[in-house]
């Protein structure tokens, strides 16, 4: 076997290991170096027969680096792709995968960077996993043209995603796939390059394979404006606004357009922290009023209660109406703890009419809070959404 076939046997680690090693040898051994001391060691009486000992010695020396560093290589690659099969194996027991499920799952795997090694991640992370089934979902689309067939892997594929959980997308999780849509959901549909012109429409659809969409008004329109890629902008309330390519898979005259999906998503972050509607007593008091007549703060401690909150401020509802620019102080009080002294200014003042009397939202921004406090806030939110989705 030459010296290419040995190189390409090796692993990539070992692989680089040798290019390196050799890089050093040719740097080191160049003609003109080889001259240089060849001429060195005859001045001093050194007979060639040494000189090609000790050019032989380095060689050997060289040779077992190599072959100790693509052992070590191997060896740590092994270890790894041992304990990744483990983690593999308990992920699959705990999603309770069914043979056929978990053979699915090792397809899909195999589409996984570094997949010996590292396949057990699938079990950790969402991006990875679409990645991966996106991969997986377009080499499926070349070599099956069974409808049937193609049904059949789209069932197990949602149950593999069930049980994996990931169905339901966390709060806290970005959309990184037009897997993760859910239907009902409000879409605007354009051809790149024409924002001018949108179409409305909602989601009809869901699978694996692709999703639909059903337009609500000129489905001629859009299709007389021609192209086989449309782009598609959506909102996530409590997240941001998104907009995707997606490649048309067919027209269906009712009104429907089916797309293949993509994980190729722009994310266009419109609040920075997620808000949550919900009701907890809080107290409050004037620091600073907005107008120059305004009379001094007496100390006077109000109350009242949130209409939501979010780590960025909270929606106060009185009795007493604030100003817009005020400043206060607040207390609010979340299940576990109190949030004190919490300096915060009035944004938006609104009237509601209520059957005790007229009601005041004040939209209120945290100006002034420790960041234990916000993260405290933030946890609580994030906790209440996750029990929301398990109780659906």
């Amino acid at each position: 076997m030459n010296t290419i076939n040995v190189i390409r046997s090796l692993s990539a680690v070992g692989r680089r290991g040798v290019l390196f090693c050799m890089l050093l040898a040719g740097a080191a051994f160049a003609d003109g170096t080889i001259s240089e001391i060849g001429k060195s060691f005859r001045d001093r009486g050194v007979g060639p027969g040494t000189i090609i000992g000790i050019v032989a010695f380095f060689g050997v020396l060289i040779g077992f680096l190599v072959f100790f560093y693509v052992g070590s290589s191997r060896k740590r690659d092994k270890i790894q792709e041992q304990l990744s099969s483990k983690l593999f194996g308990e992920g699959c027991e705990r999603a309770r995968l069914t043979r056929e499920e978990m053979n699915v799952l090792l397809g899909i795997v195999a589409f996984a960077p570094d997949p010996p090694t590292k396949g057990h991640l699938i079990f950790e992370s969402l991006p990875l996993y679409e990645r991966c089934l996106d991969s997986y979902v377009e080499h499926t689309l070349r070599v099956q043209t069974s409808a049937g067939r193609l049904e059949e892997q789209d069932e197990i594929l949602l149950r593999l995603r069930k049980k994996m959980g990931y169905a339901i997308l966390s709060p806290e999780q970005p959309v990184v796939s037009t897997r993760n849509l859910s239907l009902g959901q409000k879409v605007s549909v354009f051809v790149p390059g024409q924002r001018n012109e949108s179409f409305s429409a909602s989601v009809t659809h869901v699978g694996e394979f692709w999703f639909t969409v059903r337009l609500q008004e000129d489905f001629m329109g859009l299709m007389s404006l021609g192209g086989m890629e449309k782009v598609l902008a959506f909102l996530r309330q409590g997240d941001a606004a998104y907009s995707v390519t997606a490649k048309v898979k067919e027209f269906v005259p009712s009104g429907e357009i089916s797309f293949f999906h993509s994980t190729k998503l722009s994310r266009n972050q419109h609040r920075q922290y997620m808000r949550l509607d919900i009701s907890l007593a809080l107290k409050y008091r004037l620091l600073a009023g907005a107008g120059a007549d305004d009379k001094q703060p007496t100390g006077e401690v109000y109350s009242g209660h949130t209409a939501d909150i979010s780590g960025g401020g909270v929606c106060l509802v009185a009795k007493e109406p604030l100003r817009v620019g005020d400043e206060i102080l607040l207390s609010i009080y979340i299940p576990g703890c109190a949030i004190n002294g919490v300096r915060s200014k009035i944004l938006k003042v609104i009237a509601i009419d209520s059957r005790g009397g007229t009601l005041y939202r004040h939209l209120v921004q945290f100006i002034s809070i420790e960041p234990q406090q916000r993260e405290k806030i933030i946890k609580y939110i994030f906790d209440k959404h996750r029990e929301m989705l398990q109780m659906r």
